[in-house]
């Protein structure tokens, strides 16, 4: 083989302390024929005199001096331009050549005509020249060959790591590389990683050489001026642009790839924000996060055409600022439904309707639904006419719904105008839209007034004398279709006892027949609890059916309560009474002084628990028709028909048979109660409220102080995280009125558990939080 001729490129500013050793390196290489061209970008440091001395010395060596100085993208420019080489090698000027390593690239270059650049493995050093301790770069393979450039580009940009190395390590034919495309992508420049964009430019082309040995060692020392916080950024921001130019240029073909060297750039681009968000310099940091989000989001759904501008000029084009105007999470996924709710009138129904066809057109989700309430079907339909007609046609459902975010069972997408949240965090995501400037919504027809919210009202036994009196034509007996829930259960399980705890899916479809034949005109019924209890139950009711097929199915709590009470006796406060069988047990326990305070906001069930005061001739009870909350007013309450007991001041997911009636109701603070001396001595507070525990106990934290009761909470993991609380935050709430023992009841099987509870329980359990004795208190 013929020697031919490499150029040695070498850049320096202000580099004399290590240069002679650079450039000895470069001097002494076995391969002979080279020339070294230094580019001196303007050195002070005394670079000038020695490299004219060195030039003096061997004819080899050229100098580029540039007063001013221009920088080192347009000085390694230049240096390329002016080399004569037919093969081009950088060295960095702290660096150093192995005798063999401009010979042995050279040979790899020639034994493959086909590899565009040939590197080696290499060394990291000191100051002194010795290998830095504990650092090792990696080593691709144990043998020289060629390496496959998609795959080797593959892995430096879903790595987002030069594992090439740094200039001095690679050497390429001058013919391959115009000095005017270096440090460039897209036409615009990279600010740090313009070694990593040659390899990329070079390595699209075919593949390389690579020698285990290593070739150059790279050294670093104290004197160095390493990337400050301004370059540190912008090399984030260079890996962001690099992947996308990658991806356009035949890289990252394989399934995932793309998405994951994107994702890769976001992380070290969020790490270095985390790193430099206390100095100026962060903003690269926070656009190179930006562009890989604004690639990943379009990588998400890709737009039918294939991108061919730079990934910041499409990061901060129109397609990119219509994709982050929705929630990021609307292009993730199909949805199988889009459910719109508009208000009706002509402009928001235009819109709407326009969102659809932008949702349908992009593949975001399947079918579009419109909801409306039953009494305003005929108005919407021209409206909905009209606007379908305006635009390119699609198909649009038109629903009657009273609580349209119950229609559909997750995913779905809601589509609202930008600031409605009718759908109330039901849907998954949202697609929002405006009206424009130019849309004028037509008059709104005046809405009817709403009705006044009904007073906070007390029902004692004469009351709830009269509620009963008021539904006894109303009373019939499904005494024989509890009796085949019974027999149909007993039939597949062998027992009759336990049923409770052995609920299934199969009994709640049976109960949903049994419910469908229930007659409308004679709905409720009567039963009697173990204890003797009488309460009035509604047979489409769920509580209601669990009691009459099973009249001990409340007894652990009871019993608990009981238990609670005897040990300290006093008045009780009943948040949730639900159909009121707890507070007639614990109103029959009590001596006849003692009362119980019962809350149930929800109209048709509290005429329920009204009915079973009045059957036990319970004297010793009063009913209040609201929410105990955390604000003394009104709340719209979420009554539940089919199933009272998970009724909510808030809808949630969880539980059986979810109907939905919202309700204005009254709401009361029981600190506001008690100041007003209507909750004297009480002893027991229990709250069953289906996730609105925490507002409860916030509106009651003064009565708790002063009348130190023993409060029982229930705590069920689904509801808890519904509301957006934890059991730790639980007892930090309740600790504020004072200090107390938090023990949990488990309502399955009667347990009792430590509170918080112990990992991977998930049942539902009463908390017992007792008031830890302070000294010369004769209450707890």
């Amino acid at each position: 083989m013929t020697d031919p001729l490499v150029s040695v490129l070498l850049p320096t500013y202000d580099g004399a302390r290590f240069l002679r050793a650079a450039l000895r390196s470069a001097l002494g290489q076995s391969h002979r024929d080279i020339e070294v061209l230094v580019g001196d970008d303007g050195s002070t440091d005394g670079t000038a005199q020695l490299l004219a001395a060195v030039a003096a010395e061997d004819p080899r060596v050229r100098v580029l001096r540039s007063d001013p100085a221009v920088g080192p993208r347009e000085g390694s420019r230049r240096l390329l331009a002016q080399a004569r080489g037919e093969h081009v090698t950088y060295l960095l000027p702290d660096d150093v050549l192995a005798t063999d390593c401009v010979r042995d690239l050279v040979r790899g270059l020639q034994q493959h005509p086909d590899a565009t650049m040939a590197f080696s493995h290499r060394v990291l050093v000191d100051e002194h020249g010795k290998p830095v301790p504990g650092h090792e770069f990696p080593q691709l393979r144990d043998r020289p060959g060629l390496v496959d450039g998609r795959e080797l580009g593959d892995h430096v940009l879903v790595s987002c790591d030069n594992v090439i190395g740094e200039s001095t390590a690679v050497l390429f034919r001058r013919a391959d590389v115009a000095p005017d495309d270096l440090g460039l992508v897209d036409g615009r420049p990279v600010d740090v990683l313009d070694d990593v964009q040659l390899w990329l430019q070079l390595l699209a082309r075919g593949p390389a050489f690579y020698s285990p040995r290593p070739l150059s060692r790279s050294r670093q020392h104290r004197g160095q001026d390493p990337h400050g916080p301004r370059d540190l950024g912008r090399a984030e921001r260079d890996w962001s642009r690099l992947v996308d130019w990658g991806a356009r240029h035949g890289f990252l073909a394989g399934e995932g790839q793309h998405r994951r060297a994107q994702a890769t750039a976001l992380l070290q681009a969020a790490r270095r924000l985390d790193q430099l968000i206390g100095t100026a310099e962060h903003g690269a940091a926070l656009e190179a996060a930006f562009l890989s989000t604004a690639a990943l989001v379009e990588l998400t759904r890709p737009a039918p055409a294939s991108p061919s501008a730079g990934l910041p000029e499409r990061a901060h084009g129109a397609l990119a600022e219509e994709r982050l105007a929705q929630e990021l999470d609307v292009w993730t996924r199909e949805y199988p439904v889009a459910l719109a709710v508009p208000a009706l009138e002509p402009a928001e129904v235009d819109a709407t309707v326009q969102a659809f066809r932008e949702i349908l057109a992009a593949g975001v989700a399947r079918l579009a639904v419109v909801a409306v309430p039953p009494a305003d079907l005929e108005r919407a339909v021209p409206l909905l006419e009209t606007a379908l007609a305006a635009g390119p046609d699609i198909d649009v459902e038109l629903v009657p719904a009273e609580d349209p975010a119950m229609l559909f069972a997750d995913p779905w997408l809601a589509v609202a105008r930008r600031g409605d949240h009718w759908h109330e965090g039901r849907a998954l995501a949202t697609w929002a839209f405006d009206l424009g400037d130019e849309a004028t919504p037509a008059p709104a027809t005046p809405a009817p007034a709403a009705p006044e919210p009904p007073a906070l009202t007390r029902l004692r036994l004469p009351e709830c004398r009269e509620v009963l009196a008021g539904v006894q034509e109303q009373i019939g007996d499904p005494s024989a279709r509890w009796a085949a829930l019974v027999e149909a259960e007993f039939e597949r399980s062998g027992s009759r006892t336990g049923l409770v705890s052995r609920l299934d899916q199969t009994f709640i479809n049976d109960f949903e027949r049994h419910r469908a034949a229930v007659p409308a005109e004679r709905p409720y019924f009567t039963g009697t609890l173990a204890r003797g209890i009488q309460y009035l139950g509604d047979a489409r009711d769920w509580p209601s059916a669990l009691h009459a097929v099973d009249p001990g199915c409340n007894s652990i709590l009871i019993d608990a309560l009981l238990q609670e009470l005897s040990r300290r006796p006093g008045n009780v406060v009943d948040v949730g009474t639900n159909i009121g069988v707890v507070a007639a047990s614990m109103a029959a326990h009590l001596a006849p002084t003692w009362q119980v305070f019962g809350f149930e906001p929800s109209p048709e069930t509290l005429r329920l628990a009204a009915s079973t005061v009045a059957l036990n001739d319970a004297a010793n009870v009063t009913l209040f028709n609201a929410a105990a909350s955390d604000s003394d007013g009104v709340l719209l309450f979420h009554a539940t028909p089919g199933n009272s007991a998970i009724a909510s001041a808030r809808r949630h997911a969880f539980g059986l048979l979810n109907e939905w009636q919202q309700v204005t109701v009254p709401a009361v603070r029981l600190d506001t109660l008690h100041a007003a001396g209507e909750l004297p001595d009480v002893s027991l507070v229990k709250i069953d409220v289906e996730g609105h525990e925490p507002s409860v106990l916030r509106g009651a934290l003064e009565f708790i102080a002063a009348a130190r009761p023993t409060v029982v909470y229930e705590y069920t993991p689904a509801a808890a995280a519904d509301h957006g609380w934890t059991q730790e935050e639980s007892i930090a709430l309740l600790s504020g009125a004072g200090d107390f023992e938090f023990t949990a009841l488990s309502e399955s099987d009667g347990r009792v558990l430590p509170f918080p509870l112990p990992a991977g329980h998930h049942g539902q359990v009463n908390v017992f939080a007792r008031p830890v004795p302070s000294k010369g208190d004769p209450r707890a």
